[in-house]
Formats: structure tokens, C-alpha cells, sequence
């Protein structure tokens, strides 16, 4: 894979900053396995464009099935908030945990429909609005 000195340079470091975090004083290949893992999800990935045409930064790196499970939470959000409507983030996210969806999965979504500009966030995130 053709990377830059840079890039090595950083891979090199986050070696290293594995091994101390295991408390060695020496690098060992599953240290170098893990930056090379986290180098090709990390770099890699932001550098790839999207295939699916997603137009999303936070959906990358996110499996198959994992996918279909934010499309249907993202059209469970898109039933509770109607266009133009302003609705309280925590509250939505209480609800859709109260039906048995993940929060994080709904914060996620959230997140990604702001990005994608079909929602904004009012009153430093606590808010959000569905634009579209």
C-alpha cells in the first residue's frame, strides 16, 4: 500500500504509543498489526469516496448490516419529526430508546442527518429541526 513518509512516520508512533500502553518497553507485531488496522480505517477510509454515494463521513467504516439498521432507525426519526418541526434531542432519543432502539444508534443518525443538511441543531445541539 503506498503511503507517504508522513504517514509512516505515524504509523511508527502509534506503534509506539501502543506498546507503552500495554506497559512495554518494545514494540511488539501486534502493535504494528493494530497502527496498520487503524491507519487502513482511519486514512484510508477518509481518502476513499464514498461508493454508495451517502454523502456521509460518519457512515464510513460502518458494516453491511449495520447499515440497514440506521436506515430503518433513520425512517423511524423521520416518522416522529415532521418537516419544519423542532423537537428536543433527549427527548426523542428517550423515546426511540423506550421502543427498543439504541442510543447511540439514534444519536448517530441524528448526527448524520445534520451533516447531510436534512436536519440543524438549535440551541447548542440540545434542539434539532428537520429541514427536509
Amino acid at each position: 500500500m503506498p503511503i507517504t513518509v508522513r504517514q509512516l512516520e505515524a504509523l511508527v508512533r502509534l506503534s509506539e504509543s501502543l506498546a507503552k500502553m500495554r506497559l512495554s518497553g518494545e514494540v511488539a507485531a501486534e502493535d504494528v498489526a493494530e497502527a496498520l488496522r487503524l491507519f487502513k480505517v482511519s486514512t484510508m477510509a477518509a481518502s476513499e469516496t464514498d461508493s454508495n454515494n451517502s454523502g456521509s463521513d460518519l457512515m464510513r467504516g460502518v458494516k453491511e448490516t449495520e447499515r440497514e439498521e440506521y436506515v430503518r432507525a433513520e425512517a423511524f426519526v423521520a416518522s416522529r419529526i415532521g418537516v419544519g418541526v423542532t423537537a428536543n434531542r433527549s427527548r426523542l432519543i428517550d423515546e426511540a430508546v423506550g421502543v427498543g432502539w439504541n442510543a447511540l444508534v439514534i444519536a448517530r443518525v441524528i448526527a448524520v442527518l445534520c451533516q447531510k443538511g436534512e436536519m440543524s441543531e438549535k440551541n447548542s445541539g440540545r434542539l434539532i429541526k428537520r429541514l427536509r
